[in-house]
């Protein structure tokens, strides 16, 4: 039998993993929602990192409500995407989520700090405005098709 001490440095000396989770918004015209990040040079979809004991469907919720305002009910899961370690950051595991279509009048209130810019734009526009790691992930969306729900390693299928 294993001690509750075995056990708890057991389970530290287990891998940790990044995690974020982000939303792809719609219009009426089937445009997506990107969101210019001041941070980094490419657009994004809205959503962020995963907190410790958050679920990624709550995360999504968090934070494509702080950077945009827009209360959503992520719903379904489209993608999960795995991306092993690269220079100084740390494997990790990214979903995309989908919400319900934004109205036409939507109010779009952007966080000071993080975000500059948004706009809806066709999602062969979303794939070639995003940063490179989104980009794969948006492509595969539209490769894949909606709504089923697509497991990718890099932005790749296969």
């Amino acid at each position: 039998m294993t001690s509750r001490l075995e056990l708890a440095e057991y389970l530290r000396s287990l891998p940790r993993k990044r995690m974020s989770a982000g939303a792809v918004l719609t219009d009426a015209r089937g445009h997506w929602l990107m969101v210019k990040p001041t941070y980094r040079a490419g657009w994004s979809i809205p959503g962020g990192v995963v907190e410790a004991d958050e679920s990624p469907r709550r995360a999504c919720q968090r934070e494509v409500f702080e950077e945009t305002g827009l209360a959503i009910e992520p719903h379904p899961l489209l993608l999960v995407d795995y991306a092993p370690s690269q220079g100084d950051l740390v494997e990790g595991v990214h979903f995309v989520f989908g919400a319900d279509r934004c109205e036409a009048e939507v109010e779009i209130r952007l966080a000071d700090d993080e975000l500059s810019s948004w706009r809806f734009v066709p999602p062969k526009t979303a794939i070639q405005i995003a940063e490179p790691g989104l980009s794969r992930r948006l492509a595969a969306l539209v490769e894949e098709g909606l709504p089923r729900p697509v497991y990718l390693e890099q932005g790749s299928a296969r």
